[in-house]
């Protein structure tokens, strides 16, 4: 009997796993930004040229230099 129930245990498992592994993550959207003017509230401050990068719905990046992946840039 316990024999069985291991197997079942195993197979059920195996399949939940294979469920899992054979579905693809979709990659995350990527949208960049070009501020004009963007305020820092931390200084009080009104920063220019500056590019703000989200990446599905988290804020990747935030400044002058901020990292732009390719073809995401506008160009």
């Amino acid at each position: 009997m316990k024999l069985y129930r291991w197997t079942f245990m195993f197979a059920l498992l195996w399949l939940a796993a294979s469920l899992v592994w054979g579905q693809q993550v979709a990659p995350l959207k990527t949208v960049a930004i070009r501020a004009g003017r963007l305020l820092d509230v931390k200084t009080g401050k009104t920063l220019t040229g500056q590019t703000i990068v989200i990446q599905g719905d988290k804020v990747a990046s935030v400044g002058a230099n901020a990292h732009v992946p390719a073809g995401r840039d506008g160009h």
